[in-house]
């Protein structure tokens, strides 16, 4: 018990993630271009992570994945990377993607429509519910 009592002081809050120079958020952005593919996977697992994300905070997350979404270079990675989550990181993943920003474009929304759709798809076929 005595191991995780420190572990759980040191969990990061949403805010301090999310900002800085740079942020946590951007940081994570940033170690896809030149990282391994699990780098992907830590971006999807964010919601998770954060279950006290404010929508400003999601929002920001939100655009991450809709530019790696658009990646010609990164999107089989992003749609790979869906299976690799549990269904908890799978549900609230879905959340995230479903909260609206009110000055996001129509291309954008319609992109995390897509995107919801891709994480379904992928773990469904993972025999995963």
């Amino acid at each position: 018990m005595s191991v995780s009592l420190p572990l759980a002081a040191c969990r990061e809050s949403a805010d301090d993630f999310f900002s800085g120079r740079p942020s946590g958020m951007a940081m994570v952005h940033n170690r896809i271009i030149g990282g391994p593919p699990e780098t992907m996977v830590e971006l999807l697992r964010v919601p998770a992570r954060f279950p006290d994300a404010a929508p400003a905070h999601i929002a920001d997350w939100q655009e991450s994945v809709i530019a790696w979404w658009w990646s010609a270079d990164r999107h089989a990675l992003l749609v790979e990377s869906f299976g690799k989550l549990t269904a908890e990181e799978s549900r609230v993943l879905q959340e995230w993607l479903r909260v609206e920003a009110p000055s996001r474009s129509a291309p954008k929304a319609a992109a995390l429509g897509e995107i919801a759709v891709a994480a379904r798809a992928a773990r469904e076929e993972g025999g995963r519910p």
